[in-house]
């Protein structure tokens, strides 16, 4: 093993001793030779592809946690997240990064949830879900969090406190994007098992901005409503919305941009907005799990 990924592997090791109940995922052996991250990203994807045909929805909207805990394909796949552990991610373009740490993201919240068993009826009833469960990438141990705001939020704060993920001196910093890198699309993307989380895609850096356009123009449309004076939006936009821009109209001009030109919200909402008289309610979150 890499020096780096040694001294990233015993700081991983002291970090669980200071904080204790972390889970590690794809703790297993892999035996097979390490390949780079984009052919492990690849095979993993291949391997969601199957399993979101087969135990989730079409639509991405619910999986059936019950059958893909029990099955074989399921079982593959875990063993196969044992590569990752050996995954050089320090080369990876901004576009593959995000792409990579997306879908990963996305298949850690499932095998977390699986983990729980299948009567579990919301994620917020699984104590620290968001920092307890995790994946040994590249030498680091990665948490869902550490993946959303310590990467692909460029280790901006949670929305709930004030600081960063990641403290200065934490290796893991080399991966994280530059602030300049973040896309706020990946809100439209990101999956936290709850039924007013966005739907499950699969992404690759070859499809990355289709796919995630149409990501964000699929949540806009559902999501954002106008009624008299007054938009009505997904909580996400709360917790988000620096993300998307600094002012309120800022946020809504945004937004503007991935509603395609057929959506009935987008006339409405110009004009609106354009009035620069108007009041925005946030949606009250369903975080009910979302089964399929």
């Amino acid at each position: 093993m890499a020096v780096a990924g040694f001294l990233g592997r015993v700081a991983d090791k002291v970090s669980s001793v200071l904080h204790p109940g972390q889970v590690t995922l794809n703790d297993g052996e892999w035996t097979g030779e390490t390949r780079p991250a984009l052919a492990i990203s690849e095979s993993l994807q291949k391997m969601c592809l199957a399993l979101q045909g087969t135990f989730i929805r079409e639509d991405g909207s619910g999986v059936n946690y019950r059958e893909i805990g029990q099955s074989d394909m399921f079982k593959e796949y875990v063993k196969s997240t044992a590569e990752l552990r050996h995954a050089v991610i320090s080369t990876l373009t901004p576009v593959e990064k995000k792409a990579f740490f997306m879908n990963t993201y996305n298949m850690l919240t499932i095998h977390a949830l699986v983990t729980q068993g299948p009567d579990v009826k919301s994620v917020r009833d699984i104590p620290r879900f968001w920092r307890r469960f995790g994946y040994e990438i590249a030498g680091h141990y990665f948490s869902l969090d550490d993946m959303e705001h310590g990467i692909l939020r460029a280790n901006r704060p949670h929305p709930a406190t004030q600081t960063p993920l990641f403290s200065s001196g934490d290796p893991r910093l080399e991966f994280s994007l530059k602030d300049e890198e973040v896309d706020p699309r990946i809100h439209f993307a990101l999956v936290c098992g709850s039924k007013s989380c966005p739907p499950i895609r699969v992404y690759s850096a070859r499809n990355f901005e289709f796919g995630l356009s149409g990501a964000a123009k699929n949540f806009c449309n559902n999501e954002v409503t106008v009624e008299g004076h007054k938009v009505i939006m997904s909580k996400i936009f709360d917790w988000y919305g620096h993300d998307f821009g600094n002012t309120k109209e800022a946020l809504l001009r945004r937004i503007l941009t991935f509603l395609g030109d057929d959506s009935p919200v987008k006339e409405p909402l110009t004009k609106l907005v354009d009035s620069g008289s108007f009041d925005i309610s946030f949606k009250t979150y369903d975080w009910s799990l979302n089964h399929g």
